[in-house]
């Protein structure tokens, strides 16, 4: 009486095994994409809707500055397709992580800033005997601007449609709906900028990262560092700072996390100015934080700078 349970029983497991096993399977067929920071690996998300396995090497809310790739990394990253990195210099350890890799192994690198045209500035070189020069160096920091964000997608867009051809329909369809995103926070701050005077369009922050925002909506922004947060800051700077300050009655000092921070706050007596809410300039917040994806990042900086310059006297 109970064979015909048993015979089904004995049916029934295999499928489940042979399901199960096909599930597994698939999911280790994902190809693998490696990101340098969180605002590529966001992107790379939002467009590739789960046909990829996204590593990212700096995880949000860590400072891209600060990050030197460790050793183990070489074996996470070993069976990449192709790797996302922001160009302009901001990753000077990739070339040095590529070539640890086995040669036989041609990983292909994406820059995301590609077609960009980069802001250029003057960086100190000390020459042998204390004499001084000035190199020309790019500023990495092009995905603060809506703008820039837009070709960030194309890039990678197109890098993920010949990575996987046959599913370039989603790829376009989701980078088409980000864009179109992103375009609608561009404009709306474009209206709000554009009715700000003159005089309140000067905004300060930690460390210069914020130059490719400023330039869309015609802005001028000054910094207490460079566009690297390892930088220290000259002391002859402090009377140059001063000076624009009070030329400019800027009363709040923009910070960012960590030890972004800690500098404003060090700095904000020395310079008479309040330390104002945090901008998320080098990459996203963790995920319960305000700025945790690249949309959530553009509105939150561009509201923060925004609410500042209104409030300028």
């Amino acid at each position: 009486m109970n064979h015909p349970k048993k015979n089904k029983c004995f049916f029934i497991f295999p499928i489940l095994l042979l399901t199960i096993f096909s599930f597994s399977l698939n999911a280790q067929s994902k190809s693998l994409i490696v990101t340098t920071f969180s605002p590529l690996q966001d992107i790379v998300k939002i467009i590739s809707d789960s046909n990829f396995e996204i590593l990212t090497l700096i995880p949000a809310g860590q400072d891209p500055h600060l990050f030197e790739p460790k050793p183990e990394i070489l074996l996470q990253i070993k069976n990449a397709e192709i790797i996302i990195a922001n160009g302009f210099e901001f990753e000077p350890w990739l070339n040095r992580l590529t070539k640890a890799l086995n040669s036989e192994q041609k990983i292909k690198i994406v820059l995301a800033a590609d077609t960009i045209v980069p802001i250029y500035f003057k960086t100190p070189r000390v020459k042998k005997h204390g004499s001084h020069l000035h190199s020309h160096s790019m500023d990495p920091h092009a995905w603060n601007s809506p703008k820039n964000i837009l070709i960030y997608i194309k890039n990678i867009k197109t890098a993920l449609c010949q990575l996987k051809p046959d599913q370039c329909k989603v790829f376009e369809e989701n980078s088409i709906s980000l864009s179109n995103r992103i375009q609608t926070i561009d404009s709306n701050y474009a209206l709000k900028f554009d009715q700000l005077p003159p005089h309140k369009r000067y905004f300060f922050t930690t460390h210069g990262a914020a130059q490719y925002l400023a330039n869309d909506y015609q802005l001028n922004t000054q910094s207490l560092v460079g566009v690297s947060t390892n930088q220290d800051i000259p002391t002859k700077d402090l009377n140059n700072y001063l000076r624009w300050i009070k030329a400019h009655n800027i009363k709040v000092l923009l910070a960012e996390p960590n030890q972004h921070l800690l500098l404003a706050k060090k700095m904000s007596q020395i310079l008479n100015v309040t330390v104002g809410p945090v901008l998320y300039l080098d990459g996203l917040s963790e995920p319960t934080g305000p700025a945790s994806n690249v949309e959530k990042m553009l509105e939150h900086n561009l509201s923060t700078i925004y609410k500042t310059l209104v409030l300028i006297p």
